[in-house]
């Protein structure tokens, strides 16, 4: 997955903070990514775009954290820089819209079986 930025080691290193994965810097070619420590195979890249982001993503990443603390997982992400967006609550299903520091969507779930 690659998400054209501004400023790419920035993201990489946000989102490795985020996913708990480290960040590899590409100077040479102006980009940056996160990869897994454990060797997984979801690697995110980053490459430096001149232009700005001007819609909403039409792809984006939904967070679950494995301990069901969605508020807590929510406050830490916005320590690391995130900016909380919206709140749904549904019948089925309660997750919260946050954008990265650069405008990139993405979700932070509630467990669909989490005790309440």
């Amino acid at each position: 997955m690659t998400f054209d930025c501004h400023n790419p080691l920035l993201l990489a290193e946000f989102w490795s903070a985020v996913l708990e994965y480290e960040t590899e810097n590409w100077p040479v070619i102006d980009g940056a990514t996160s990869k897994p420590r454990d060797g997984g195979v979801l690697h995110i890249a980053f490459i430096k775009a001149p232009e700005a982001k001007t819609a909403k993503n039409r792809l984006h990443l939904d967070i679950q954290p494995v301990d069901g603390a969605m508020e807590s997982e929510v406050e830490r992400l916005v320590e690391l820089g995130a900016t909380r967006i919206d709140v749904f609550n549904e019948p089925s299903e309660t997750w919260t819209v946050m954008n990265d520091p650069e405008g990139n969507e993405f979700c932070v779930l509630k467990p669909r079986f989490a005790e309440s």
